[in-house]
């Protein structure tokens, strides 16, 4: 590394060290808290699904056999694929795809079956509830969250704690605007 890298280096080190400290100095309300798998992942480390996204198609494929909702040739496909595919992100898109409805129909995919198959019963599997415990602290005190996950273990973890929780679908507009609530993949979530 040579002495420019090294002072670029201490001088995004030393920036983010403050941006950090900024952050203690913020009201929780000021605060939009964006969370990912990693979060799932620690908290319930038994689920195979939560570790990459590899897993999460396997385990969506094991469930759509499981379910009878996609022809065995087209299973067998879809685990060719996530084995010698690398674009993953491809493999998932096909996949859901594949088992999403092509008609005007407002009943659920059969991904989104899959999904509640895969993420079946995690309360069960919450073994380190205290990265939960400090969402949800912050939450009371204001904080807005929002995650891409497919999995609903925050809001499990707040039923729990009898906090129920809301997620506002931000794929209703009606909804969006109104401040009103439903469920997506990505979503907004607040302590009611």
């Amino acid at each position: 590394m040579d002495s420019v890298e090294k002072t670029t280096n201490r001088s995004e080190q030393k920036s983010s060290r403050k941006f950090l400290k900024s952050l203690i100095r913020k009201q929780p309300q000021e605060l939009l808290l964006v969370i990912g798998t990693g979060v799932s992942a620690a908290v319930a480390p038994g689920i195979p699904a939560l570790c990459s996204w590899r897993s999460c198609i396997e385990a969506v494929i094991e469930a759509a056999e499981q379910l009878e909702v996609l022809h065995p040739g087209d299973i067998a496909e879809f685990r060719r694929k996530v084995t010698k595919d690398r674009d993953l992100l491809v493999v998932a898109h096909d996949l859901i795809r594949k088992m999403s409805p092509r008609t005007g129909d407002t009943k659920p995919s059969f991904f989104q079956d899959c999904l509640m198959e895969v993420f079946d019963n995690l309360e069960q599997h919450i073994q380190n509830p205290l990265v939960l415990q400090s969402i949800l602290s912050l939450m009371e005190r204001g904080t807005m969250v929002l995650t891409t996950n497919y999995d609903n273990l925050l809001e499990i973890f707040g039923q729990q704690q009898n906090k129920p929780m809301e997620s506002l679908d931000l794929k209703d507009k009606t909804k969006v605007w109104a401040g009103g609530t439903g469920g997506s993949s990505f979503h907004f979530i607040a302590v009611n």
